[in-house]
């Protein structure tokens, strides 16, 4: 009986044995294996984000938009890391031509989930990147108007003169026009007066014009002008413009209003009937 259990431990211990040895033979085929994907890992780690600061330094140094350098920094920085990973499982004898089949049919299933999102991505680099308006231009655009708040990757936050705040979203403005109202510098303000046919056209426009270029607001250069813009018999339009630095165009609104209303009383001018 003690022969039948050392012999049974016997053999217990020289199954062990054998196993030991198999996956001391296994560890050592495969630990050069281990530390060459290892060091693919940590040099694509290092090259990332080596990578990633680089591209964010080059971005900055050209004045590009922050928010867009800090979104293509991690883009960068996400597409190395990804390229070593699937380097490093290649290394391990992993089939990487599925791997990289199966990540292509993930990221169309989820472009395809999220297209509006993703064009608003893309409308929104370019816009980053050609820059027709910066952050506190005035814009008018996709039926709203106001100042350039935020320039996001998704969206751009307009304030409004009445307090409101309008978020566009970035596709709409590459899919329309964009009016900048304050990169020129100047604004040119622009009304009208119906006059009644009695009187002359000369005269009312040299008027008209006098109490335009009289406003504190007004630019001499370009100057004022005012010209006849209808005439159907009974009565003539006259169209009275003046030019103003484009901080000041409310101020020059009300000043234009009030002057020509003003020169219409004083120089006894006669309106058009209603």
């Amino acid at each position: 009986m003690i022969a039948l259990l050392q012999a049974a431990t016997n053999t217990q211990n020289d199954s062990w044995t054998r196993l030991a040895d198999r996956l001391g033979d296994g560890m050592v085929a495969w630990a050069p294996v281990l530390l060459a994907a290892l060091l693919i890992l940590v040099i694509g780690y290092a090259v990332a984000r080596s990578g990633s600061a680089l591209l964010q330094r080059w971005l900055t140094r050209a004045e590009f938009d922050p928010t867009l350098g800090r979104f293509l920094g991690n883009l960068a920085y996400f597409l190395l890391l990804t390229v070593a990973v699937i380097a490093a499982l290649g290394k391990l004898g992993v089939e990487t031509t599925s791997f990289v089949a199966v990540l292509g049919a993930a990221g169309l299933a989820i472009g395809l989930a999220l297209q509006s999102s993703l064009g608003n991505l893309a409308s929104g680099v370019v816009v980053m990147v050609f820059r027709p308006f910066a952050v506190g231009d005035g814009i008018a655009v996709a039926g709203h108007e106001g100042r350039v708040e935020e320039i996001g990757v998704f969206a751009t936050v307009l304030h409004t003169a009445d307090g409101r705040e309008v978020r566009v979203p970035n596709s709409a403005l590459t899919g329309g026009a964009i009016v900048n109202l304050t990169r020129m510098g100047q604004r040119r303000v622009e009304t009208s007066l119906l006059l009644s046919a009695n009187e002359d056209p000369a005269r009312a426009k040299h008027l008209l014009l006098s109490a335009a270029q009289a406003c504190p607001s007004a630019l001499q250069s370009p100057a004022a002008s005012a010209s006849v813009a209808a005439y159907d018999g009974h009565a003539f339009r006259v169209s009275v413009s003046a030019w103003c630095e484009t901080a000041k165009t409310g101020a020059l609104t009300d000043e234009l209003h009030t002057a020509l209303r003003l020169c219409v009383e004083s120089a006894r001018l006669t309106p058009a009937p209603k």
